[in-house]
């Protein structure tokens, strides 16, 4: 099985490392951020979770995790 991590969206309203922070008319900020701050972010140990919850009992799943 092979399973994507989603893209994410990120912290809202932090520029990218590199990226011009701020702009006229647009909502922006520096931050030294944390791992804990990026919302919608999947862990290899919730997907690994979601595959034992569906697999069948007594079965291995060989899974491979790509983004």
């Amino acid at each position: 099985m092979t399973a994507f991590l989603p893209a994410g969206t990120g912290i809202p309203y932090v520029a990218g490392y590199g990226t011009p922070n701020g702009g006229y008319g647009q909502a922006s900020q520096a931050e030294l951020a944390s791992i804990r701050m990026i919302q919608d972010a999947v862990t290899d140990a919730e997907i690994y979770a979601a595959i034992d919850s569906v697999k069948p009992a007594g079965t291995i799943v060989w899974t491979h995790i790509s983004n």
